[in-house]
């Protein structure tokens, strides 16, 4: 809380006294220009930083007393429309130099208008010296402009009509109702761009030969799964080092688009899809965890209990923790945290995407992943952070971990992939859920409604 800085649609205050017309009067004009904005948040309890930006936590004086209906009698006594505003009282533990102190805050949320709202009244007040000063005139109309609140320009006030005449945009984070925006989700599926061109298919003379055969082709560097007797791959498995192991009249070489037209192939060729960039993790000097299908990273020396990977993230290069060893009370042992990924092609209709679902294992030596239901929760809770602000980032990046250009990466020379996320397009959303950039890590500050 201590990093607080304004935007459109929050707007801090240290208090306000009804008996001032000074102090009511800023406060009414702040609630016309977020209301003809699209709604906004008052909160009450932080004081200005002298010299330095931002706000700090203070929260409101033990006699400090205020009736959330008297702010509202006496906005729309300003008003050319009624509004309703909610206000909540609510405390938050503020961690100081030494100690925490519980402290209490308030928090004022203007709805969007229904109408365009002005004031019917000039807003006026005395300074110290006696001097009248007028924070707004008879119907000005007023909107937020960044932090600031302003007189509406032509092309504001078109804007604000814009929006009143759209029905369906009436919103609010208390609604659920979704706005009218230009909302991008970002997936975290990455198309296909290219498959493999066929699917190479022969028979094991021995099904003894599997295990062999597995070997064999981990030292060629070939991915393949096997169904039955028959073993499937986007590699030519007529070679002399394999041809020990298969029928040799039972090599086949099939194109893709005629493998796929048997339904029956579908899940199949998911899995050779699977296998090839299982391959290629391994390659690369991954971990894999087969009961869970989840790739990891590890310790790059044994007697290392840390692991730092540099990567350019959205908007800068930075260095990020793969690998940390720490200290799990729940477990009263040191365990490794390892940064981790279930990678798995899936399809939707006849299109290919390579999904990234970012994960987290548990090791006790660095090296092999613990299974066992001790884990399960603390897995949760280390996750919780992951899912609620950094699942995208973290998405990223594992893609970024995949060699290739700006654009895309390739597979063993077969798969072309592409490195920008399936993104889907709505005129829907939510119109207060902004990057966490903008906000600049203020969801804690926010509390949620006090909540």
């Amino acid at each position: 809380m201590s990093k607080s800085n304004e935007t459109a649609e929050y707007d801090f205050k240290y208090l306000v006294n009804l008996r001032k017309s000074g102090d009511f009067v800023k406060i009414a004009e702040d609630i016309f220009a977020m209301s003809n904005y699209g709604g906004g948040f008052l909160l009450f309890g932080f004081k200005e930083r002298e010299g330095h930006a931002g706000y700090d936590p203070l929260g409101l004086p033990d006699s400090y007393s205020i009736d959330g209906a008297a702010i509202q009698r006496k906005f729309n006594s300003y008003s050319n429309e009624p509004i309703t505003l909610y206000y909540k009282e609510y405390t938050r533990s503020i961690r100081t130099d030494d100690s925490e102190e519980l402290r209490r805050f308030a928090i004022l949320y203007v709805p969007p208008g229904q109408v365009e709202l002005y004031p019917i009244k000039e807003g006026n007040y005395r300074d110290q010296q006696g001097r009248k000063k007028t924070v707004f005139r008879d119907k000005d109309i007023l909107i937020r402009r960044g932090s600031v609140t302003d007189r509406a320009t032509p092309s504001e006030r078109s804007w604000i009509t814009k929006r009143l005449l759209d029905e369906e945009f009436q919103i609010g984070l208390l609604s659920g109702d979704p706005d009218t925006v230009n909302e991008h989700i970002y997936s975290n599926i990455f198309e296909l761009r290219r498959l493999p061109n066929f699917v190479y298919e022969c028979c094991l003379n021995q099904r003894e030969n599997l295990r062999k055969f597995r070997w064999s082709a981990r030292v060629e560097n070939i991915a393949f799964v096997n169904r039955g007797d028959f073993i499937y791959s986007f590699e030519n498995l007529n070679v002399d080092s394999l041809n020990e192991f298969f029928y040799t009249t039972t090599h086949n070489k099939i194109s893709t688009k005629e493998f796929l037209e048997d339904n029956d192939n579908e899940i199949l060729f998911k899995w050779l899809l699977n296998s090839e960039i299982s391959l290629y993790l391994l390659n690369e000097g991954f971990r894999y965890d087969s009961k869970y299908g989840n790739t990891y990273f590890f310790p790059k020396t044994p007697d290392s209990n840390e692991r730092k990977v540099s990567w350019q993230s959205r908007y800068r290069k930075s260095t990020r923790f793969v690998v940390r060893y720490y200290y799990e009370q729940n477990l009263n042992s040191y365990l490794y945290r390892h940064d981790a990924a279930e990678l798995r092609f899936t399809n939707i209709g006849e299109s290919y995407y390579l999904t990234i679902k970012p994960r987290i294992i548990l090791s006790y030596n660095g090296m092999n992943a613990v299974h066992d239901s001790k884990q399960g929760p603390i897995i949760t809770r280390l996750l919780h952070d992951e899912y609620n602000d950094k699942y995208l980032n973290n998405v990223l990046f594992w893609i970024s971990q995949f060699k290739g250009d700006d654009e895309s990466i390739t597979l063993n020379d077969r798969l072309n992939i592409s490195r920008i996320p399936k993104i889907l397009e709505f005129n829907k959303g939510i119109r207060y859920d902004r990057p966490k950039t903008e906000f600049n890590d203020r969801i804690e500050e926010m509390y949620m409604l006090g909540e």
